[in-house]
């Protein structure tokens, strides 16, 4: 099924500088047109800016056919993945062969929440995925099934002051939060005084169109869905739902009204790529606590799937 795409990923010469394509990079977006739909080869990818193509960034592509220890590791080097209310914490390790919540099984990524907690009080035992090497401007998506828990399957970016979550998915919410499971939730955080440290925004939003026009109508754990982000610059993304571009942020201006998503300040810093799994534990006690039982399932509900990630950089024609 990826033959195609597994040639050109080999045969792709990009070389990526850790930030050096951040400042040099200009996007025109006024050609921007939401005409791609997956295909059962090789699938296209929204029509870039006039003069420049798309073209596949390896580093941050993989069709987990094995563990690649150059592109991915099994930690948050600053995050526990938990807070004071949460019940669960990342079982962390460097290489997937280290913790019992991340394997590759039929190239497929599982990411398991388990009852294997770092302590009594932290008994869920989630997990997590990120990038080796930082990521900036360009277009990156994955293919991904949620699992069928009370927990996050998600899909996000994070810097030193700033992230962005494609998609937090709840397979199976216990307690409220219901429209984590059909719709696609995008988000973003800006910590002006750097991550972890007072003071910061966020702006969680539901689009609605989602399952009402493109299709989650069983909810993110019984089908596999592709999810996808354009960061085109500093002020703007756009966002991708099974090949249709369904949502956009973009910086506010000063005095603007818009129905479109607003940044409070300019996404201008690489991030990471994260993969993971979390337990949540509102105010309210939403969206629950998966039991002893569901964290202990042989079939893999308990784990967020993933087929592939693919990452695409744009670049000047020749």
């Amino acid at each position: 099924m990826h033959r195609l795409f597994k040639t050109l990923l080999a045969t792709s010469l990009i070389s990526l500088g850790a930030c050096s394509y951040l400042a040099d990079e200009q996007v025109s977006t006024h050609s921007l047109q939401a005409n791609y739909e997956w295909g059962s080869e090789f699938e296209s990818l929204p029509t870039p800016p006039q003069g420049q193509s798309w073209q596949i960034n390896p580093q941050h592509t993989d069709e987990f056919d094995h563990w690649d220890s150059t592109k991915w590791q099994a930690l948050h080097k600053w995050w526990n993945g938990s807070s004071k209310t949460r019940p669960g914490a990342y079982v962390e390790a460097d290489h997937m062969n280290d913790t019992e919540n991340v394997d590759i099984k039929n190239s497929v990524l599982y990411l398991y929440a388990k009852p294997n907690g770092p302590s009594a009080e932290k008994w869920v035992g989630t997990s997590v995925v990120s990038s080796k090497q930082p990521i900036s401007y360009g277009y990156y998506e994955v293919k991904m099934k949620a699992s069928m828990l009370a927990t996050t399957s998600a899909f996000w970016m994070q810097g030193r002051f700033s992230e962005i979550d494609v998609i937090e998915a709840i397979g199976a919410p216990k307690k409220g939060a219901k429209k984590f499971g059909t719709s696609l939730m995008t988000n973003y955080h800006h910590f002006p005084n750097g991550f972890g440290k007072p003071g910061y925004s966020n702006g969680a939003v539901e689009n609605p169109a989602i399952k009402n026009s493109h299709g989650l109508p069983d909810g993110a754990a019984h089908d596999w869905h592709t999810y996808g982000i354009w960061w085109v610059n500093e002020k703007e993304a756009y966002f991708y739902l099974d090949g249709k571009r369904v949502d956009d942020f973009h910086v506010a201006k000063t005095g603007e009204v818009t129905d479109r998503l607003i940044f409070p300040a300019p996404f201008d810093e690489t991030m990471t790529l994260f993969l993971d799994t979390e337990v949540w534990n509102w105010g309210d006690g939403k969206p629950g606590t998966p039991t002893l039982e569901e964290l202990s399932a042989t079939d893999g509900s308990n784990a967020m799937q993933v087929e592939w990630v693919r990452a695409y950089q744009l670049t000047p024609m020749q």
